[in-house]
């Protein structure tokens, strides 16, 4: 599997050549092909990587990026970065958490918010601020909807 690592190298500032070839060869040399869900490809790469000093949001787009190639879809949208996580504050949402154990039994939470979760609270917003003009993203797409979040709800 051949992976693209653009946005992951771009959310990292620390480590760009570490996951330029160390993690790009990790990643690429496991085999995903028993993963059904986010979650499930989000701990392994996790518990591949997060010793190496890279961070929860470069996980994510590792994470989302292997789901795309392996045609895992993605229903919730996950919101481990400033960007998105400044979005739902803007609309009044709270984010939901996810868990697993680290290596060590540690709890890991994730942040996520469900589509049809966003979607009502962004209706609610558009309602109460009428003035306030956007698009929406197609809500059937998770990682749309997520760069949606940093690009156009954190402008209005």
């Amino acid at each position: 599997m051949s992976i693209n690592l653009r946005e992951a190298i771009a959310h990292n500032r620390k480590r760009k050549d570490l996951l330029r070839e160390e993690i790009k060869e990790t990643v690429q040399s496991t085999d995903f092909s028993h993963c059904k869900s986010f979650m499930s490809v989000f701990e392994k790469v996790y518990k591949l990587v997060r010793q190496r000093d890279i961070g929860m949001l470069t996980i994510q787009d590792i994470t989302t990026e292997i789901c795309i190639q392996n045609k895992i879809k993605i229903y919730d949208v996950y919101v481990n970065g400033n960007g998105p996580q400044n979005a739902l504050k803007k609309i009044g949402m709270k984010e939901k958490y996810q868990y697993f154990e680290d290596t060590r039994g540690k709890k890991v939470y994730v942040k996520y918010v469900t589509l049809t979760d966003l979607k009502a609270f962004v209706q609610r917003y558009r309602y109460r601020n009428k003035d306030v003009q956007f698009s929406d993203p197609d809500w059937t797409n998770a990682n749309e909807v997520e760069n949606w979040l940093c690009s156009t709800l954190n402008k209005v």
